[in-house]
């Protein structure tokens, strides 16, 4: 029997291969089953770090023996022979360890939680109070249809009009500078509808109608605004 064979086999080599095809070999196995590309999988670097062992052996024995020396035997050398079930789970190319290490799970760092973008200030002039002032003025001129005796309906319209479509407008530019954007359209489209300069057609109990409806929905306005910030 060879007493060479465990070597030769261990480096996948034809017995009585030349010195420069041991360093190739050798060269070879190291790529393959170096322990350091499995960094994150203790079984296998623990398998390849057996598997070096004999490795090293081996090549230092036929390459002591191809210069011409007398290498030892070493017990664990002799005695080892690649097993067909481990040969499966080890890498066999230099692209499947690529994907196995990919599917390892490994420990990472925890990333740090997003930071919070701070919102815009809001100026002095766009506060609740100021908003719910202009809301209260619009709605005092449009409940005034029904307080104010009715003496004259062209002369009170035209007056309801010169105070609610600014306060309307300037409630919107609040909600603008708040940011809550679908309120002030709203308000944008109530004080142009109540515009003083190109008054919309309506009779009079359309108006009231108008008037009566309008002062609730302004109530929900503000409090939607209220509760956005």
């Amino acid at each position: 029997m060879d007493p060479y064979a465990a070597y030769w086999e261990a480096l996948e080599l034809e017995p009585g291969s030349d010195l420069d095809a041991v360093k190739r070999a050798y060269r070879e196995q190291a790529l393959t089953w170096h322990p350091d590309r499995f960094p994150y999988d203790e079984e296998l670097r623990r398998r390849c770090e057996e598997r070096m062992r004999h490795v090293n052996a081996a090549y230092e024995a036929l390459r002591e023996l191809s210069e011409g020396g007398a290498p030892a035997f070493p017990e664990e050398t002799q005695a080892w022979r690649p097993a067909p079930e481990k040969e499966e789970a080890a890498p066999a190319d230099e692209t499947g360890w690529v994907e196995r290490w990919l599917a390892t799970p490994r420990p990472h760092r925890a990333e740090a939680p997003p930071r919070a973008v701070p919102a815009a200030p809001i100026p002095a002039w766009a506060s609740l109070g100021n908003l719910a002032a202009a809301l209260a003025l619009a709605a005092a001129a449009l409940g005034s249809l029904f307080v104010v005796p009715n003496l004259s309906w062209v002369t009170q319209g035209q007056a309801m009009r010169l105070l609610a479509s600014p306060a309307l407008a300037y409630a919107a530019a609040v909600t603008v500078a708040r940011g809550v954007w679908e309120i002030a359209l709203g308000l944008g489209l109530l004080a142009c509808a109540l515009n003083p300069v190109l008054p919309v057609p309506m009779s009079l109990e359309d108006w009231r109608i108008f008037n009566s409806v309008t002062p609730v929905l302004l109530a929900g306005m503000f409090y939607l605004v209220s509760k956005r910030r």
